[in-house]
């Protein structure tokens, strides 16, 4: 299950790397996209027999947590976007992955998870590897040669801003006695989306760009597919509080296959910077996981 997790999240980085090469404005493809998202997830995922008949259950504890994450995740894909056409895609992408920092230090300082020698090792290493890719040259034939500082900078707010989303996501699974019983979560960070790209888009003076509804209805395939997944994994390893490694082990699937992707598929060359901090940030996400 973990696995086609971070395949899922794999195939989300494509899309944005997609809308950064073809140099779609990420605004209102995703205002559009949160919108259909929205919709869908309404439509499908909660159960309303339990929403109308038992409206006194404690259904809505999660709706702050929800709707942050879903801010926090536009506030990200902003920055993430921006990112991918200043610099090298698999490298803005492996930055972003290294978020899990976020929520593992929440869970060590505040719910007093337990953490190994391993697993520091392992956060030491992402941050190596987080160095790398900014000291990395970056590739002219595709136009990647801008200031190094400045795209490590935006990167960067791209990890904060995944590491809020990605912690607030784990709050509702550590609850004692709650269970989102009704299905909300997914469909709540959905509205916490939707309210933040459009409001962009309003403040910005754009317009939806219809013509790329295709790919903004295979972004919301992979955008519930994956948290509806990530919930119920959540949920699962939380019972046996193991519920650290699922991002970790998520991620670390994410950022092979989105490397590949890079290298493979659009052809980005790699320097010895890039492959030795993809390496080694994969193996320092092992190492977080580790209990």
């Amino acid at each position: 299950m973990i696995f086609v997790i971070g395949a899922c999240w794999c195939s989300v980085g494509v899309v944005f790397s997609r809308l950064a090469k073809n140099k779609i404005d990420s605004v209102s493809f995703m205002a559009l996209s949160s919108i259909i998202t929205t919709i869908v997830a309404f439509a499908i995922l909660p159960k309303y027999d339990l929403l109308i008949n038992e409206p006194s259950m404690d259904y809505y504890r999660a709706v702050v947590p929800t709707l942050g994450v879903g801010i926090a995740t536009v506030l990200g894909v902003i920055a993430m976007n921006k990112a991918m056409r200043m610099g090298h895609h698999g490298a803005t992408w492996a930055l972003v992955q290294s978020a899990l920092i976020v929520p593992f230090l929440f869970g060590v300082i505040v719910w007093s998870d337990s953490i190994t020698v391993l697993n520091i090792a392992g956060l030491i290493i992402i941050l190596i590897s987080i160095v790398l890719f900014g000291i990395a040259k970056q590739d002219k034939e595709t136009n990647h040669n801008i200031n190094n500082f400045k795209w490590i900078l935006i990167s960067l707010s791209c990890l904060l801003f995944f590491g809020t989303q990605q912690t607030l996501m784990t709050l509702p699974s550590r609850w004692k006695n709650w269970s989102d019983v009704a299905a909300l979560r997914v469909p709540f960070i959905q509205i916490g989306a939707m309210i933040g790209y459009n409001l962009l888009l309003i403040f910005q003076q754009k317009k939806f760009n219809f013509k790329v509804w295709k790919l903004a209805s295979i972004l919301t395939f992979f955008m519930i597919g994956s948290q509806l997944l990530l919930f119920k994994t959540l949920d699962i390893f939380a019972a046996s509080e193991k519920a650290a490694i699922v991002f970790p082990m998520g991620i670390g699937v994410s950022m092979i296959l989105f490397s590949l992707y890079s290298f493979l598929i659009i052809k980005e060359k790699a320097t010895m910077y890039h492959v030795f901090g993809i390496s080694i940030g994969t193996a320092g996400i092992i190492f977080v996981a580790l209990k």
